[in-house]
C-alpha cells in the first residue's frame, strides 16, 4: 500500500519527494513476515518506482537485480521479470559498461520467454535493441532495427495491442537513440509523439531520460526550423520537471538538467553562461559515475567550441568525450 501511494505521490501528483518518502516506509517493512508473499513484487516496485527520487541510480538498479532472484525462488515470475528489465535499464541509464549490460540484458530475455512473460519481454526488446545499437556496429544506428527489436513492425503491434507501456519505453529508447547518433529532426519528432505516452511511465526513470534527450533533440532542432519557439517552449516546460528531479535527486539528474541549461544559455547567444553550465555538467557526471552523460557533455561542449571556431578548445572537449565513451 505505501509503495502504490509513493508511486502515486510521484507520477500523478509530482510529489516526488513525498513519493520517496513512502518509499523509505514502505522499505522498512519489508521484514515484516507478512511481506514473504510479495516479496519481490516489493522489491522491484519500492526502489524502482520511489527510491529513484532520492538516492543513486546505480544503487536502485543492483536493488531491482537482487528482485529477480528472490522472484524466482518465490514462483513471482511476473515480478521478477519485470524486476530483471528495470534492473538492466536502470543500469544502462545509469552508466553501466555496455557490454556487460546487453548480456545480462540477453540473459533475462531467455527469461521472460522460459517464463512465457510477454509484456515485461516486449517492452524490455527496444531497451536491448538501444543497447546493441550503442555497442554493436550496425547499419541504422539512429533507428531500433535489429535482432531484439525493429521499429518498423513492433510500432504497429504495440499500437493493436493497446498496451501504451510498450509504446511509451520505444520511444523513450527512439528520441535517445536519434539524438546520440545525430539525427536531431528525427529526435524531435519522435519527441512529439512520445510525449502522449509517457503518463504511462510517470513513476519510473524513464520519465527524467525522455525529456533530458527530447530537450536536447529539439534544441538542436530549434536551430533549423521555421517554428523554433515552438521547440523552445517544449524544452521551458520539461526543464521545470527536470528541476525538481534535480533538487530531490541531485546525484542522479542535476547534470543533465544543467546541461539543457547550458544548450538553452548557448542557442540565446550567451556562450560564457554555455561554457560554465557545460563545465558544471561534466564535474557532476563525472562526479557521480553517469560516464555516459559525461561523454555526452563533453561531446555537446566540444561541438559548441567548434562552432566558435575555437579549435584548441573543441579537440580537447572532443578528445576527453572519445575517451569517456
Amino acid at each position: 500500500v505505501y509503495v502504490v501511494y509513493g508511486a502515486l505521490l510521484g507520477g500523478i501528483l509530482g510529489d516526488i519527494k513525498g513519493s520517496y518518502a513512502f518509499g523509505k516506509l514502505a522499505q522498512r517493512l519489508l521484514d515484516h513476515p507478512d511481506a514473504d508473499s510479495v516479496r519481490a513484487q516489493a522489491m522491484h516496485t519500492i526502489p524502482c518506482l520511489t527510491l529513484l527520487w532520492g538516492e543513486p541510480l546505480r544503487d536502485v538498479a543492483a536493488m531491482a537485480l537482487e528482485a529477480f532472484e528472490v522472484g524466482v525462488e518465490t514462483g513471482e515470475l511476473e515480478y521478477a521479470c519485470y524486476a530483471g528489465h528495470t534492473g538492466t535499464e536502470y543500469m544502462y541509464l545509469a552508466g553501466a559498461d555496455l557490454h556487460e549490460t546487453r548480456e545480462l540484458m540477453d540473459t533475462f530475455a531467455e527469461a521472460m520467454a522460459r517464463y512465457k512473460q510477454d509484456i515485461p519481454a516486449t517492452v524490455h526488446a527496444s531497451w536491448r535493441q538501444a543497447v546493441t545499437n550503442l555497442s554493436v556496429p550496425t547499419d541504422t544506428p539512429a533507428m531500433l532495427i535489429g535482432d531484439a527489436y525493429d521499429e518498423r513492425v513492433m510500432l504497429d503491434r504495440h499500437r493493436e495491442s493497446g498496451v501504451v507501456m510498450e509504446l511509451a519505453n520505444a520511444f523513450v529508447n527512439k528520441v535517445m537513440i536519434a539524438y546520440l547518433f545525430g539525427d536531431y529532426e528525427r529526435a524531435a519528432e519522435m519527441a512529439d509523439e512520445g510525449d502522449g505516452y509517457l503518463e504511462t511511465v510517470q513513476s519510473q526513470a524513464d520519465v527524467a531520460a525522455f525529456p533530458f534527450y527530447a530537450s536536447l533533440a529539439r534544441i538542436e532542432a530549434s536551430t533549423s526550423t521555421a517554428d523554433p519557439a515552438r521547440l523552445l517552449k517544449l524544452v521551458a516546460r520539461d526543464q521545470k520537471k527536470m528541476k525538481k528531479f534535480a533538487d530531490s535527486a541531485p546525484m542522479n539528474y542535476r547534470h543533465k538538467y544543467l546541461l539543457v541549461e547550458a544548450e538553452r544559455a548557448r542557442v540565446a547567444g550567451k556562450h560564457h553562461e554555455a561554457q560554465d553550465l557545460y563545465d558544471a555538467s561534466i564535474a557532476l557526471a563525472r562526479e557521480n559515475g553517469f560516464v555516459n552523460e559525461e561523454a555526452l557533455a563533453l561531446e555537446v561542449a566540444g561541438r559548441h567550441y567548434a562552432r566558435l571556431g575555437r579549435d584548441d578548445a573543441a579537440r580537447h572537449y572532443l578528445h576527453d568525450a572519445r575517451y569517456a565513451y
